[in-house]
């Protein structure tokens, strides 16, 4: 985990001598991503810059960066790691290449040589690179096939810009903070942006599994090197599926667990973390460490279950709980994303990635499961939709919406809370797949998007553009039916867009790394073989991995509902930031007050504070944007260490 940066001359004219103060000036902005060291290379043509802020986990003692070849022409500034790096090795020695050190960096340099725009396609790992050939006067930029590692790039002038994060671009162009509208529609909706756009104008996510070189001519060639494509195969049984997926997932356990610092792995006690521990006991010579986190607020069962399956792989256990006052985190957290992103569970994954770093440097973790395997409760009521919009529609309003009609709903108790969902349940029915897709999976959409827009005639377009923007993948797939475009949708958007980045960027806040093991290419390929069935059978979530781990998990694990990891939003709004909700969303020099709907926005903090309906999701939503857009709108861009009274 490290942090790249650099600017390359896309005129070819040298216009960068004496410009290294400007990409020492991005590397300050990513401290925070590599204290272990830093480096900086300026081409001889004063054409390319590269910048490199350095957490070594492989290599402790070499693996400077950027890092050459031997004759000093070609450069790279990598972030991440390269798990098959040692296979990768004997083939460059095999074809002549001589190792100065035995960090995985070198090895991309010696690939390039040999492969050419090619090279991404022989790692596997988590990465994002810069690649400046000298001799050739060009630069290519790629990055990881599920898009763990992030880059950023903006054009200007004919320079190209690019970075870990894009505060580090900001650095030196500030003139780049413009808004960009549909963005931040996108945002509402759905809670975050999905590549390549960012909620700036002028500056783009890097895409997964891409591969750019750029020529000092002003050229640009872009290929796809990698793509996830959905093909199940009918022919293979259950059994078979979960044997290979065992055998896979354990090769990327085994291939992550690579590293020459403590590491460790969180442990929900679910059955996605429950995997990952058991698997790397089997693999360790050592007692593994794990870590779990609960909330003072609730019930604790993840506490409770973390702790049988830690005692059951005899792990080094860590339990903590957070409390309702961290919540005065929240702007330092936010500080870390550059871009607003909408989901509860930031704190305590920042709050977990701080106690880990004070026992390992490395962590695994099981995120992908949910998205690959039919893991999300939604994909319970999108199965159950598919059945009940079977039932004719005459009987389904005669008899079960009339009947729903004679029960109260509210959100004041769990009986009452539960009525309120099956009627919401029912209205989703009555819409076509796509608009029932979005309002299980958007925190505004429908009505309540129209609601909190305040002109939302004048930006229809680019509304509707946001709200449209996956059904091109939902039609154009080989999906065997709804529920795996639904599943294939999340693994490409929700997953890559929202999960990814939370986890990825807690750690490095905290110099923890995240590796994923069901993140790896081999799994997601196997992942996109298996029927949908086999994922989620008879309303049974995730039944693959059950029947994988039958023999080594207990049932007691195999079929505990998931608990997600949330805080109690309700009881904060209701509580600690009662007033400081209002002050951020209605007060004079609010964001969200001026660019919304500012009479609908404080109905829903009203209605929300009196029980009569459950606004704390939209609440939350719009919370995060305004506390974004005072730390990056301002002169700053991303400063670490505000609180809550220096911006509201």
């Amino acid at each position: 985990m490290c942090g790249i940066c650099g600017i390359f001359d896309m005129s070819g004219a040298g216009r960068l001598k004496n410009a290294a103060w400007r990409v020492e000036r991005m590397m300050d902005t990513l401290a925070h991503r590599g204290p272990d060291g830093a480096g900086i290379y300026s081409s001889p043509d004063a054409n390319c810059i590269l910048g490199h802020k350095r957490l070594a986990i492989i290599d402790v003692a070499g693996g400077k960066q950027p890092a050459s070849n031997e004759d000093d022409d070609i450069w790279v500034s990598f972030d991440g790691e390269i798990y098959n790096y040692a296979h990768i090795w004997k083939d460059l020695e095999s074809r002549g290449h001589k190792f100065k050190t035995s960090s995985d960096t070198e090895a991309i340099v010696h690939l390039y040589e040999s492969y050419g725009a090619d090279f991404a396609s022989q790692m596997n790992g988590m990465f994002s690179v810069a690649v400046y050939d000298q001799k050739e006067k060009r630069l290519l930029l790629t990055r990881d096939r599920c898009g763990v590692k992030p880059l950023f790039t903006a054009i200007d002038d004919n320079f190209l810009y690019f970075a870990s994060e894009i505060k580090a671009i900001l650095a030196v162009k500030p003139e780049l903070k413009s808004l960009s509208e549909e963005a931040l529609y996108e945002y509402l909706i759905y809670g975050h942006i999905s590549a390549p756009a960012t909620i700036f104008q002028k500056i783009n996510k890097f895409m997964p599994a891409h591969v750019a070189v750029y020529s000092s001519g002003g050229e640009k060639y872009e290929q796809v090197y990698w793509q996830a494509r959905y093909s199940p195969e009918y022919g293979r049984s259950a059994g078979a599926f979960a044997n290979e997926l065992l055998s896979t997932i354990k090769n990327a356990v085994k291939d992550r667990m690579n590293a020459d610092v403590d590491m460790g792995a969180y442990l929900s006690g679910g059955i996605n973390s429950s995997i990952i521990v058991a698997l790397m006991s089997k693999i360790s010579s050592i007692r593994i460490k794990s870590f779990t986190i609960g909330f003072d607020e609730d019930g604790q069962s993840d506490l409770k279950f973390a702790a049988r399956v830690a005692e059951m792989f005899d792990t080094v256990h860590h339990a903590f709980n957070i409390k309702s006052r961290e919540i005065e985190l929240l702007p330092d957290i936010v500080s870390y994303f550059d871009e607003p992103l909408c989901d509860p569970s930031i704190l305590p994954a920042y709050q977990s990635a701080r106690v880990v770093s004070n026992h390992a440097r490395v962590i695994l973790n099981g995120e992908g499961a949910d998205e690959l395997f039919g893991g999300h409760e939604r994909y319970l009521w999108e199965t159950i939709a598919g059945v009940y919009t079977r039932v004719p529609k005459l009987l389904r309003k005669n008899f079960f919406e009339k009947a729903m009609k004679l029960f109260p709903s509210s959100t004041n108790n769990f009986f009452e809370n539960g009525v309120r969902k099956l009627k919401r349940f029912m209205e989703y029915c009555a819409y076509d797949p796509n608009y029932r897709h979005l309002s299980f999976a958007s925190y505004f959409s429908g009505e309540s998007l129209r609601a909190v827009v305040g002109q939302f005639e004048k930006n229809k377009t680019a509304i509707l553009a946001s709200e449209k923007k996956y059904e091109t993948d939902f039609n154009e797939g080989n999906f065997e039916n709804w529920l795996s475009a639904v599943l294939f949708s999340d693994f490409k958007y929700y997953l890559q867009g929202s999960v990814i980045v939370k986890n990825e960027r807690m750690g490095i806040a905290n110099s923890v790394e995240n590796r994923s093991p069901f993140l790896d290419y081999k799994v997601v390929e196997l992942a996109m073989k298996m029927p949908v069935d086999y994922k989620i059978k008879n309303l049974s979530l995730k039944n693959i991995l059950k029947v994988m781990m039958q023999d080594t998990l207990p049932l007691y694990i195999l079929h505990r509902p998931k608990t997600g990891f949330t805080p109690p939003l309700d009881k904060w709004f209701k509580g600690d930031l009662r007033e400081l909700l209002s002050r951020a969303l209605t007060g004079k020099n609010s964001f969200v007050k001026n660019f919304l709907n500012a009479a609908y926005v404080k109905h829903m903090i009203e209605t929300n504070q009196s029980g009569m309906q459950n606004f704390s999701y939209q609440l939350f939503n719009l919370f995060i944007l305004e506390l974004w857009h005072k730390l990056y709108m301002g002169q700053s861009s991303g400063l670490h260490g505000v609180s809550y009274k220096d911006i509201f």
